[in-house]
Order: structure tokens, then C-alpha cells, then sequence
């Protein structure tokens, strides 16, 4: 993929869970060893295809390359057997991509994006680190936007954030490209969880959720009673159950699932914060209430976050270069012990109920009904946003009786299917490994040069 910025290819293997670098100019075996971090994009160059001297086309990219030969789409071997074809989520015709991921609410770290790049600017000039609204973003023509997911999380510019490419990606349909995270994925929770007749219906049996580790599990009733004693400074043991039910309230809950379900603790203060900044209050004047419904209107009609789960995708499969947020094999699946493709891979019910799938071979097409699938998931989710029934246990088939399961569920660890979104492929040590041969064989049969992966 093209990118914006150059930098130090020792800079594109970060270990899973850090966010990538925001530009580079890397080879394709720097890229295709990446398993950690998504890997950034490259500026432009018109030259003719440097693969064969008589031939006449210019770079199937432009690319410019560390390594590699920089071959035209003939030279290269993009198949050409689907001319004609549309799949969701493909387009081997693009030149320009300017890239970057897991900006996880840190506003600042998407506005130093956004200065490197060379497709994506601001369209006021200036230092828009505290801004107080969403600027205007600006793509260059001929050129592409990847977002790899996970737009929330972990700092307090989520909204402005969210704004900004939301508001792209209606401009640019076809150029901005947003990719789903599991902390995207996650909060498709949000309109079942925070929902009031679920906070009633908290009892002792209410069960944590099945994804979540046995010895890391903890259930909402104990994280009331633990809440409850701290804000009472009593020990645990004195809490009553009335008490326990006072301090059910949708703020505990928001909390308790932030912190124990969605690998997110800190985030309802971000959130506050990020209120405060932009309606230029002191944090400790937004309410507890206020936070909430924050949360509640991003996933409402309208709401930024159901915009971005009704816009995104789990593949882009852009000219040579495959994008996933997390990876395309993985050796860390509960579901498959062991190295397991997931390529080709497409959740299917009726092959084997949740832990079933269908195998698509010819790459282009598993990209587009990936993604049909993941469609037609959120559309369960905004038909269907709450439970049908309530879990009773820490199990997938507990979980499942709410629109868009099956697509929370491919976003958690404990995924029942070979997931892209929730995958990693690295060593003992967290260290990328390379792909093995018959994977590498299998992406240059279909025309792929490149991985590029988050998470």
C-alpha cells in the first residue's frame, strides 16, 4: 500500500496490542512477516513497471518499495479472471493508500497521523491537538483511507475521532475504507447491556461473560458488592443485598463491563474527559448520567459509533494489499489448538451452529462474503438490539439470544470461529513469525503482496 510517511522499517514490528507506526516505506517480506502491527503505506512513484523493460503499464501501485520488484498488474500476477466482478470491500485498481489503526481515542496520535500523511490533511490549517470539535478532514484525489479499527478505548478524543472519519467515509464512500476491531465489535454490547430492563434484572446468578479467563471472571453482583462497600467504607461482608441493588445503576454497569468484559478500565473517565474538552467544563462537572448516555447515543440511530459498525468491514483487499485488524492465521484460537488459516474462512450457522463455518476458496470472493456476513450481522444487531433472552451461564450459547452475536462473538477471545478481528500470529515471546509457506503460496496465487494487520 502507498503510505504517507516514510520511516525505519524496524519500526513496523511492534508487538500485538501497540499501535503501529502512522507512515513507512517497508518491502514485502518486512509485511508479510508482520503478525503484530499493521504496517503503514508509501508515497507515489510514475515510473513504468520495473519487473520486465518492454513493458508499457506504470506500477500496479506506483509503489516504491524497500525490496521486491515493483511489478505492473500483469507482471505481478493480480488475477485477472474476475474483470468485471464487484466484491465488497475489493478494489485492485487502487493506487494511493494512506493508512493507520488502533488510534484506540488517542486524538493526538491520529492528529500526528494526519500531519505525515500525504493523502489526509486537515482542512483548516493549524494544530488541531485540542480542538474542541471534530475538524474536517480532506482526502486527496486518487487517493485511499484505511482505518485498521479499534477507534475507542483508551483515551479522550474517541468522539472527535469517530466524527472526523464518520464524516469521510460519508464523503468518500468508496475511498475511506474502516476496518472492525474487537473494541469496535464490543460495543454493539452497549444497547443490551446499558439497556435499564437489563441493569433490573441483576441477581446473584447473573453470570460474567464466557469469553473472560474462570480465574479472571468476575460476576456484576460481586463487582456491585465490591462497589458498594468501597462507596458505603464498609468491608464486603456487611454489604446487604438492598445495598447491593442501590448501586446497581447504569454508570456500575458501564464500568463493571469497561473494566472485566471489554479490556477497556479507564475508559469511562476518558469519556468524561473528552466531554469536558469539548464543551469546555472541568471534568468533575460532567454527571455520572452524562457519560452514560454518552455511551448510549454513540450506538442510537445516528449515534457515531452504530455509524461506524454500519460503514466498516472485516477485509480490504486493496490492489496487491490485504488489510485485516488482527490477522489472517492464527496460532492462539480456543475453538482450533494449533495454527489455523483464517482466510477463507466464513461464519455459516447452518454448516455447525456458532462454531460453524463454509470455506471460500478464490480470495476475492471469501473478502466480499466476509463482509456480507459482518453486514448482515450489525443489521441483526439494529433489528434486534437487546437480549431475547438474558444469559443464564458463562457460555457462547448463553450469549447468543441477541441481534449480532455471532458477530460479537467472532470479536472476542474466545471466538468460535478462526477470526480475523481477534487473531494473532506470533512466537512465544510476542514476536511476529513468518508465514508459512503454504499461506505465502496461497496470497501470491491470488495476487497479494502484502498483510497488513493491527490489533
Amino acid at each position: 500500500a502507498q503510505a504517507s510517511a516514510r520511516t525505519r522499517p524496524s519500526m513496523l514490528t511492534h508487538g500485538a496490542g501497540m499501535a503501529a507506526p502512522s507512515g513507512g516505506v517497508v518491502g514485502p517480506r518486512q509485511l508479510q512477516r508482520g503478525g503484530g502491527e499493521r504496517a503503514p503505506a508509501l508515497p507515489a512513484v510514475a515510473e513504468k513497471c520495473r519487473q520486465f523493460e518492454d513493458c508499457e503499464l506504470s506500477p500496479p501501485a506506483g509503489l516504491e518499495y524497500s525490496g521486491g520488484s515493483g511489478g505492473c498488474s500483469s507482471c505481478s500476477g493480480v488475477p485477472q479472471s474476475l474483470a468485471g466482478v464487484s466484491y465488497r470491500g475489493v478494489d485492485r485498481d487502487v493506487q494511493k493508500v494512506t493508512y493507520c489503526t488502533d488510534v484506540e481515542g488517542h486524538w493526538h496520535y491520529f492528529c500526528n497521523f494526519v500531519d505525515l500523511s500525504n493523502g489526509l490533511s486537515f482542512a483548516e490549517s493549524g494544530d488541531h491537538r485540542e480542538c474542541r470539535s471534530a475538524p474536517k478532514l480532506v482526502l486527496e484525489d486518487d487517493w485511499h483511507f484505511v482505518f485498521g479499527g479499534d477507534a475507542c478505548d483508551k483515551g479522550p478524543g474517541t468522539i472527535r475521532f469517530l466524527q472526523c472519519v464518520i464524516a469521510l467515509k460519508k464523503k468518500h464512500p468508496d475511498r475511506v475504507h474502516l476496518l472492525l476491531g474487537n473494541r469496535d465489535v464490543n460495543k454493539m454490547r452497549w444497547t443490551s447491556e446499558l439497556d435499564d430492563d437489563e441493569i433490573g434484572r441483576l441477581s446473584p446468578e447473573s453470570p460474567g461473560a464466557y469469553w473472560v479467563k474462570p480465574e479472571s471472571r468476575v460476576r456484576p453482583w460481586d463487582y456491585c458488592r465490591m462497589e458498594a462497600a468501597r462507596a458505603e467504607d464498609v468491608s464486603e461482608d456487611m454489604v446487604s443485598d438492598e445495598l447491593i441493588r442501590q448501586h446497581n445503576t447504569a454508570s456500575s454497569s458501564a464500568r463493571y463491563h469497561l473494566k472485566y468484559d471489554m479490556g477497556s478500565d479507564g475508559e469511562f473517565e476518558f469519556r468524561r474527559q473528552e466531554i469536558a474538552h469539548m464543551s469546555m467544563r472541568r471534568a468533575e462537572r460532567v454527571s455520572d448520567a452524562e457519560v452514560v448516555e454518552s455511551f448510549r447515543d454513540d450506538v442510537r440511530t445516528g449515534g457515531i459509533m452504530r455509524d461506524y459498525l454500519r460503514y466498516s468491514e472485516l477485509a480490504c483487499l486493496l490492489g496487491e494489499t490485504l488489510f485485516v485488524h488482527g490477522q489472517i492465521i492464527g496460532n492462539q484460537f480456543d475453538c482450533c489448538p494449533g495454527d489455523a488459516w483464517c482466510i477463507q474462512k466464513v461464519p455459516d450457522e447452518a454448516v455447525d451452529g456458532r462454531s460453524g463455518y463454509r470455506t471460500v476458496e478464490r480470495l476475492e470472493e471469501w473478502v466480499g462474503e466476509l463482509n456480507e456476513w459482518a453486514a448482515s450481522e450489525v443489521a441483526d444487531w439494529e433489528a434486534h438490539p437487546t437480549w431475547r433472552i438474558p444469559p443464564t451461564d458463562a457460555t457462547l450459547e448463553g450469549w447468543s439470544a441477541r441481534g449480532g452475536a455471532g458477530l460479537i462473538a467472532y470479536g472476542t477471545p474466545a471466538t468460535p470461529v478462526p477470526s480475523v478481528v481477534y487473531c494473532r500470529w506470533l512466537e512465544d515471546n510476542c514476536m511476529p513469525k513468518a508465514f508459512p509457506p503454504e499461506l505465502s503460496a496461497y496470497l501470491s496465487e491470488n495476487g497479494v503482496r502484502r498483510g497488513i494487520v493491527g490489533h
